[in-house]
C-alpha cells in the first residue's frame, strides 16, 4: 500500500532521517576512541535534526574608515537531536548525556542520503512535555578545539 497523493513536504524529502549516537572518551594525548557497545541509534524516535554553522567575525577596520569589515575569526558547528520519548520511557540521549561528556554523531536523510558526521561534547540536554503528552529529549552537541575533523558530510 502506498499514500501516492500525499504532498512532498509532509514526507519532507521522500526519504528517511536516521541518527546513530556513539559515546567517544578522549584520552590526555587527544586519541579518541569510541565505545561502541553502548551506541545508541534513534531512527524511529527521531523528532527532528538542527545543524547549525556559526562564523564569529569581528570589525576591522582602519581608524579612518567608515564602511564596518566584518572578517571571520572562528567558525562552529552545533547539532541538535530531538528524540521523542517511547512508551518505555527510557531516552538513549539522556542516558548518553549522563554517562558519557562526548559522542560521535552520524546521521542521513533523503532518498539518496546525505551523511553528517559530528564529534563533540553534549552541550546541554533537556526533557520535556509538549502537546497531548508527547515527551521529547533535545541535545545539542557543540565542538572541540582538538579535533580538525568535528564535522564532515557527504
Amino acid at each position: 500500500m502506498a499514500f501516492t497523493n500525499v504532498p512532498q513536504w509532509v514526507t519532507a524529502s521522500g526519504g528517511t532521517l536516521a541518527a546513530t549516537i556513539t559515546p567517544v572518551t578522549i584520552a590526555a594525548n587527544g586519541d579518541i576512541t569510541e565505545v561502541t557497545g553502548s551506541a545508541a541509534t534513534i531512527t524511529t524516535r527521531l523528532d527532528g535534526v538542527t545543524i547549525n554553522v556559526t562564523k564569529e567575525t569581528e570589525e576591522i577596520s582602519p581608524i579612518t574608515g567608515f564602511q564596518r569589515n566584518e572578517v571571520p575569526i572562528s567558525t562552529g558547528t552545533t547539532i541538535e537531536l530531538r528524540e521523542i520519548v517511547p512508551s518505555t520511557g527510557i531516552s538513549s540521549l539522556l542516558d548518553l548525556a549522563f554517562g558519557y561528556d562526548y559522542a560521535k554523531i552520524v546521521f542521513a536523510r533523503g532518498s539518496t542520503p546525505r551523511t553528517w558526521t559530528h564529534y563533540g561534547p553534549f552541550i546541554d540536554v533537556s526533557e520535556t512535555v509538549v502537546g497531548k503528552g508527547k515527551i521529547l529529549v533535545v541535545a545539542r552537541f557543540g565542538m572541540s578545539a582538538g579535533n580538525d575533523d568535528n564535522s564532515s558530510h557527504a
